[in-house]
């Protein structure tokens, strides 16, 4: 029986060898964060390692011709594997619905495990990925002088009281007399 001591040093592992694949990922394709949403031949590639990885997970289901599982010894018609089920599209699914409604059921029940399993082992991998790049990332910011901040403010404002005059007829929006209030705070300020 492993104990609570041995149990925490594999998880410690196991999060140093995702840690290890994601810079792997990273080497081969630098830009993985940013390219990986728009180029589908790296997803595809990364999908053949996860259908690999799916169907060691899920031992694959003979059935007879009649579509009943067969266990033990028998020879089965059809073995229901990912790729078995992936060769039918939706379209073709659903065109078979009336005919073959059992066969149906399967097909779609295993393109639904796969789904969810490659979109959880996508978003890990990309959790891990952003991991690795986000340390560089981060940088902080400078700090800005607070004068610096006032006059940032009142150069917003002031073009907000331009456009409210402007474009929404606003008559509270005085310029004249926000300019005078802002002149009067910055003889203040800068005194």
């Amino acid at each position: 029986m492993d104990s609570l001591k041995t149990l925490g040093y594999q998880f410690a592992q196991s999060e140093e060898a995702t840690q290890e694949i994601a810079r792997k990922v990273l080497e081969r394709c630098p830009d993985f964060v940013n390219v990986v949403a728009t180029d589908n031949d790296k997803f595809a590639e990364l999908d053949e390692g996860f259908a690999l990885r799916f169907q060691e997970l899920r031992e694959p289901v003979g059935y007879s011709n009649d579509w009943t599982p067969i266990k033990g010894k028998g020879k089965p018609a059809l073995i229901a594997t990912l790729a078995w089920a992936m060769s039918y599209s939706p379209q073709q699914l659903n065109s078979l619905r009336a005919t073959e409604p059992v066969m149906v059921d399967i097909a779609r029940a295993l393109h639904r495990q796969w789904g969810q399993y490659k979109s959880a082992r996508r978003n890990a991998l990309l959790r891990a990925v952003r991991k690795c790049v986000e340390p560089e990332k981060k940088e902080k910011a400078k700090p800005v002088d607070f004068t610096d901040y006032v006059d940032n403010v009142f150069s917003d404002l002031k073009t907000r009281c331009k456009n409210a005059k402007r474009l929404r007829h606003d008559d509270t929006a005085d310029l004249d007399k926000f300019n005078n209030a802002v002149s009067a705070f910055m003889s203040i300020w800068k005194a």
